[in-house]
Formats: structure tokens, C-alpha cells, sequence
């Protein structure tokens, strides 16, 4: 009998490690995968060579804010000499930006976007039909009662029916319908004056859901981390939502039936802000969704191995990926050559040192052949035409496709939103305050280092020494007071020059401080980011009285307004309006379940200064209190009105001003008061003459209720 083969624990493992990459490979290898993964390459080539100007534009703005000369500039000026001062207006300029779009932008107790229904709200296909049988019903009625009137009074006269033919019916039923034209316009405005109320109501509780839904996706974390790379890069980008796997605690029941909290795995939304130098468009697009689009992602085998079992992934493929990366393979296979540069300008100078690394994955939004996609397992019902071309995502680690599927957006949009601060007709890419400001931080720099040379040259005396009169050996580097100079004249006694003299530089410091503080206020100009705008002082002109500082702020907030506008058009509102179309097509949520609403982003609107706000409020409330204004609006008008005065005052505005309903209790319970009916002369409230809503409005006459009862 032959000897028994043993093998360890490790041994099997390597030998499943084995099969399961030799399997993933020969996965890899079908024609279908690997022209995937050509194609994605090719497409990848391309983006990286587009973006190689786009990143030394990049690189140069990371420098200016961080006061740091570009590395040729510096050995130019090294080369020379002299001061290296860099007087760093850039970051000044970027971080006010920053502070006043953060200050617009992230209102306490305010969100930089909101609801409004449409102006015309679409009734449900339900309550349409509602409204027809509604009017159907009362034409029928009305119809029935003359025929059998007239039936009666036929009989009466003839001792015989009426016979009447379906088309004496039609006739009769249209001559009640012309006749009661104007009260059915009259109820179908009154239904729609209704739904635009209910669809008022029905905001709030959107606007609710809606805040609570990118609360928990850290929505506004991401707006806020994108902000610097707006103001500072080529372009700044919010992403989501994206969703992950992610540990949470949650409460639980215990094994005696109390509530614990517990540790589960959920699949949670989130949104956060990717760098730009970890995006690449396709060389022609000009916006985002215009051609395919990378992102670069640096994963930790952590983030790998929790992509196991999540629907998409290939778990052969993932599994080679962690087998080849832990045997040395997949270092820095894209070969980024900006790493070290970038990890010194952000603070991360020993990266290379951490021992766990990161694995460089390509995320690719763009579009891909149908047959690929049915290839690598996306069902074939999902595919009608395998030859088309369909919006896909796909994951890519060196030589594998670790990802291919569908785009799960119906639109086929990438989920990636950007806003810069100049754009740049035709460009995929922006103008950041950095680029603004190039030539006017060089004039500032060139400025501060010729006064700070000046200066040295100026502090003290420069000495002129007659070598011919000095020993040999003497060092005529050495001054100090009551020191003994040796001269030897005897060699040159003809000469009639003094054997040491000194001379003193003129100081230039005035001119040059006025060279710096010249381009220093245009750097105002051309950036839009006046130095009073973030308490820097100044003094005369407009800026020396309360309303001429009111007025030069208003001017300068031009600038930053459309900034705020791009960042509402291209961010804000598109990345709202995607959460709630997932909301209404993926989680069916009934709270925002209604297509007939507006997403408005309001950073723009914003930017009145509280204060003012205040006082046009104010100014208003003294103008309602008149009573022939408050004849117009009502008591509960006036309430609306208070409430946003009293809540900016810091009160507890339900304790002070009751609801609608409440008001329009108390003035019934008032009327109903003896001696609260008004006498004879006196003007009859509009609430006497009909019906009131819970907003206090009157409500429509008795046409309006016509239909309200049926027949």
C-alpha cells in the first residue's frame, strides 16, 4: 500500500487560490470579456492623454494654494538668487470663495434647494374620471327629471307617453350640458384651486422625505467637501447615489425580548464628492453623460472582498484580484505618474509606506455592445438587440473585468454632477480662482521678492575696500566696532583714495509696496472677491458709510452669484431630482410618489443678507396691518405672515401663533357671540355671505357646490 499524501491547511488554500484564478482567467480570456476589457483599455489610452494638460493645470492650482511655485519658476529664481517669498493672495482669494458659498450654501435650519408644485397641477387619471362621472352624474339627473316631467305632462294632455329615440335623449343631454357650461367651468376651477392646495400639503410632506433622504446620504457633506475643488480646481464634482454595503447599528431584540443594538450589513444611499484628478471624460465631451467617463478608485482588500456576493460583481474575478495582489502583482498598474507629486501636496508625503496599499480599480461609464453585456451575465431580456449600444458601468483591475452591467439609470445618466467658477465654452472643464489669478500672484510674488531683496540691501551700509592698501592676510570680511584696520600706503601712496569707504543702497520699499498693492486690489477686480467682502479693511469712497458698504457688497455679489448658479444648475438640482425619481421608480415610496412637482434649487435666491430679509419683513408687516390690506388677506394671512417674523425672533412660533384652523375657530366662536352679528349698515363679512376653508378663503358660491352632492 502506498504512503498517504498529506497536506496543510495552507497548501489547500493555495491550491483553491490556484483554480480560482486559473478559472477567472479562462472567463477572462472569452472572446466576449476580453474585447470588453479591449475596448475599455482603448477608451482609457485615450481619457488619460486628454486629461495630461488639464492635470498640470490642475497640479499648478494645488501649488498656488498651498503658496508653492511651480518647480521650474523656483530653480529660475534660486538660479538668481534672492528672496523666495511667495505672497500667497491665491489662497486668500479661495478660501473667502469658499467661506461665502459655504455661508450661502449651508444655512442652518435652510436647505439650498426646495418643492413647488407645478403652476398647473395634473389631476390623477383617478380623480379626472372622478370629476367626469361627477359631472356625467348631475347631467343624468338633470336629463331624467325633465323627461319625466314632460313624460307627465304628455300623459296628462294625451293619456300617452313620450317615446323618445336615443337621439332625443343625446339632444336633450347636450342642451343640459350648454345650459350648465358655466357652473361646470365654475366646479372644474373650483376642483382645480382645491388640488393645488392639496398639492401645496403634499409638498411639505415631499420636502420632508426628500430632507430626511439625503440627510442619510450625506448629501450636503458632499456639496460641502466639493466646494474647495470648485473654487480652487478645474472643476469640482458631486457623485450619487451610489449604493454600498455598510455596518450600521441598529436596535435589535434580545433573547429576553428587550430591544439591544445590534450590528447589521444594510445597503445604504450616499453621496460624496470624488476628486477631480481621479476624473477622466472622454477627450471631446463637453459635459458629463457627452461621451464615456472614468473614475479612478484606490481600494483597500477590504473594499474587494465586501464586493463578494453583491449582485454584478464577478466573485472568480475578484478573488484572482486579491490572489495576484497579495503575491506582489497589481502595484500601480495604471502606471498614474502624479501620485507622489499628489501626495505631497495633500499631506499624505509616506503613503508609499503603509503596508496595506491600495488597489487602483477603473469605474467606466459609457456606452457598450449589447452581445458583451449578455456575455459577461446580464439576462438577455434586459437586452433586446444585442448589436445596440447600451449605457453600462464597468469595473476593471489589470486584465479584469471584475463589473459589467446595465447603466441603472432609465436615462442612461452617470451618476456625477460638476460646477466650476469660469467655464470655458466647448470645454468639459473650467477656470479655477488659481488659473484667475496666475499672472496676478507672479506680479504680487515678482513684487514682494524685489522689496524683500531691496530691503536687504538697504538695512545697512555697503563697504568699497582699496585691496592695494591691505596687508596680505588681513580679512576684510570682519567689521566690528573699534576694530584697527592696518593699511600699508606706503604702496600706493599717489592714489588719494581712501583705503575703505562706504556707500548706502537706496530704499525702494515705498515704490514696491505700491507696485504689490496695485495688483493686489485688481486681483479684487478680477476675481470678483473684494477684500471687504471677508473683513479685510478698507477705508473712503462708498466703503466709509453704512449704505454705501450695503451697496458695494450688493455689486460684489455678482460674482459669487454666478457661481451659485452653476452650482444650483449643474449640482444642486440635478442631483435632488435623481433621488427622487429613484425614490418614485425603485422604492415606490407613496410619500413622493407624485410626478407633478418642481425641484427648485434656491443658493441664488440666498444670498439676500438676513438683515435685510428682516427688514423688508418688517416694512411689509406695517403695510398688512392696515385694514384695508387686511380686508384682502384675512386673518389668517396675517398669521402667515407673523409666523417667519416671530421664528426669527427665536420663539416658539406654535405657542404664539396658532394654526389656521385654529384662528378661523375662534372668529366662529366670536360670531357666534351675542351682539357679534353686524347690524343694519354695517358691512357683512365675506366668511357670512359662504362657506370658508381651513385657510380662511372663502369658498366657491353655490354653482362651485353644484356638483359636490351628486345629483
Amino acid at each position: 500500500m502506498g504512503a498517504l499524501n498529506y497536506k496543510t491547511p495552507d497548501q489547500l488554500k493555495q491550491e483553491d487560490d490556484e483554480k480560482a484564478r486559473q478559472a477567472a482567467e479562462n472567463r477572462q480570456a472569452s472572446p466576449a470579456i476580453s474585447g470588453l476589457s479591449s475596448y475599455v483599455d482603448l477608451c482609457w489610452q485615450a481619457a488619460l492623454q486628454a486629461k495630461a494638460p488639464i492635470e498640470r493645470r490642475m497640479f499648478m492650482c494645488l501649488r498656488a494654494k498651498q503658496g508653492q511655485y511651480e518647480p521650474e519658476r523656483l530653480a529660475e529664481i534660486e538660479k538668481h538668487g534672492g528672496s523666495t517669498i511667495y505672497m500667497n493672495i491665491t489662497e486668500e482669494k479661495c478660501n473667502a470663495a469658499e467661506s461665502w458659498l459655504e455661508d450661502i450654501l449651508m444655512q442652518p435650519d435652510a436647505n439650498p434647494w426646495g418643492v413647488d408644485p407645478t403652476p398647473i397641477p395634473e389631476l390623477s387619471p383617478d380623480k379626472q374620471k372622478e370629476i367626469d362621472q361627477d359631472i356625467e352624474q348631475h347631467i343624468n339627473g338633470m336629463v331624467q327629471r325633465q323627461i319625466a316631467m314632460e313624460n307627465q305632462q304628455h300623459f296628462e294632455q294625451t293619456g300617452q307617453s313620450l317615446d323618445l329615440t336615443a337621439v332625443d335623449i343625446q339632444y336633450k343631454m347636450q342642451e343640459a350640458y350648454e345650459a350648465l357650461k358655466g357652473s361646470i367651468e365654475e366646479y372644474r376651477s373650483f376642483v382645480l384651486k382645491e388640488t393645488k392646495k392639496q398639492a401645496k400639503a403634499a409638498d411639505v410632506a415631499i420636502e420632508r422625505k426628500m430632507e430626511d433622504e439625503l440627510e442619510e446620504a450625506s448629501w450636503e457633506d458632499a456639496l460641502r467637501d466639493a466646494i474647495p475643488d470648485i473654487v480652487g480646481m478645474p472643476a469640482g464634482f458631486v457623485k450619487g447615489p451610489i449604493f454600498k454595503r455598510k455596518k450600521e447599528m441598529v436596535w435589535g431584540e434580545g433573547p429576553d425580548g428587550r430591544s439591544v443594538p445590534t450590528v447589521e450589513h444594510r445597503i445604504v444611499k450616499e453621496f460624496y464628492s470624488p476628486s477631480p484628478l481621479d476624473m477622466y471624460p472622454s477627450p471631446n465631451s463637453k459635459d458629463i453623460g457627452d461621451g464615456f467617463l472614468f473614475e479612478v478608485h484606490r481600494m483597500t482588500r477590504l473594499d474587494l472582498t465586501s464586493l463578494i456576493g453583491v449582485p454584478g460583481y464577478d466573485e472568480q474575478a475578484i478573488r484572482a484580484v486579491l490572489t495576484q495582489y497579495g503575491s506582489g502583482g497589481l502595484k500601480s498598474w495604471l502606471w498614474l505618474n502624479n501620485d507622489h507629486a499628489r501626495n505631497a501636496l495633500q499631506g499624505r508625503q509616506h503613503a508609499d509606506l503603509d503596508p496595506e496599499g491600495k488597489i487602483e480599480a477603473l469605474q467606466f461609464w459609457g456606452n457598450v455592445q449589447g452581445k458583451h453585456l449578455i456575455m459577461f451575465g446580464v439576462p438577455a431580456e434586459q437586452i433586446p438587440d444585442p448589436l445596440e449600444e447600451y449605457a453600462a458601468e464597468l469595473w476593471k483591475i489589470g486584465p479584469y473585468v471584475i463589473k459589467a452591467e446595465l447603466n441603472g439609470d432609465p436615462l442612461g445618466r452617470p451618476p456625477y454632477y460638476k460646477a466650476g467658477v469660469r467655464p470655458i465654452k466647448g470645454s468639459f472643464w473650467y477656470k479655477g480662482v488659481p488659473e484667475v489669478l496666475e499672472d496676478i500672484q507672479e506680479m504680487c510674488n515678482s513684487a514682494a521678492r524685489a522689496l524683500c531683496n531691496n530691503m536687504a540691501l538697504a538695512s545697512g551700509p555697503q563697504v568699497g575696500v582699496d585691496m592695494g592698501a591691505i596687508p596680505p592676510g588681513e580679512k576684510v570680511t570682519e567689521m566690528y566696532p573699534l576694530k584697527v584696520w592696518p593699511f600699508n600706503m606706503g604702496k600706493n601712496p599717489a592714489s588719494g583714495r581712501q583705503p575703505i569707504w562706504f556707500f548706502q543702497p537706496k530704499l525702494l520699499a515705498g515704490e514696491l509696496l505700491n507696485v504689490y498693492a496695485k495688483w493686489s486690489d485688481e486681483a479684487d477686480v478680477k476675481t470678483g472677491i473684494p477684500k471687504y467682502s471677508y473683513g479685510a479693511s478698507s477705508s473712503g469712497g462708498a466703503l466709509s458709510t453704512a449704505a454705501g458698504m450695503s451697496m458695494m457688497m450688493t455689486a460684489a455679489s455678482r460674482g459669487i452669484k454666478r457661481i451659485i448658479r452653476c452650482i444650483d444648475k449643474n449640482i444642486i438640482k440635478p442631483s435632488v431630482v435623481r433621488l427622487w425619481q429613484y425614490l418614485m421608480l425603485f422604492e415606490h415610496d407613496e410619500t413622493v410618489l407624485r410626478g407633478d412637482i418642481k425641484i427648485k434649487a434656491t443658493g441664488s435666491s440666498a444670498l439676500m443678507v438676513k438683515e435685510q430679509q428682516a427688514v423688508r419683513r418688517n416694512e411689509f408687516l406695517q403695510i398688512a396691518l392696515h385694514p384695508s390690506v387686511q380686508n384682502i388677506i384675512g386673518p389668517t394671512g396675517l398669521a402667515n405672515i407673523l409666523r417667519p417674523t416671530v421664528q426669527g425672533l427665536d420663539y416658539d412660533t406654535d405657542k404664539i401663533i396658532p394654526e389656521d384652523d385654529e384662528i378661523m375657530k375662534q372668529i366662529q366662536e366670536a360670531m357666534a357671540q351675542p351682539g357679534a352679528i353686524p347690524g343694519e349698515g354695517q358691512p357683512v363679512p365675506a366668511e357670512m355671505g359662504q362657506g370658508v376653508d381651513a385657510a380662511g378663503a372663502a369658498m366657491g358660491g353655490g354653482d362651485a357646490a353644484l356638483f359636490q352632492g351628486g345629483n
